[in-house]
């Protein structure tokens, strides 16, 4: 047929008996990102440098920023949505 995909199906040999499973990559579940340190997993770290909290403070009040304009924008909207259907 046109326009349909057509995949190739390669035959997977099933796995020995007495084969060990490959060895897991990393663990999964809550407890996965608990050996990480500090930080890496994308939390909080302990060690904050000077300038890092700097960056951190000056990209809180750009965020503090963008949200306030997108309220100011929303009102405007609501403000003309409400006057061309009131």
């Amino acid at each position: 047929m046109a326009g349909t995909a057509e995949f190739s199906r390669r035959r997977v040999p099933p796995s020995a008996p007495n084969e060990p499973s490959a060895p897991r990559s990393a663990p999964d579940g809550p407890s996965a990102s608990r050996s990480a340190p500090d930080g890496a997993d994308g939390g909080p770290s302990a060690i904050a440098t000077p300038r890092l909290v700097a960056d951190l403070a000056a990209e809180r009040d750009r965020i503090d920023r963008t949200i306030a304009d997108l309220v100011r924008s929303r009102e405007v909207l609501d403000e003309v949505i409400d006057a061309a259907t009131g």
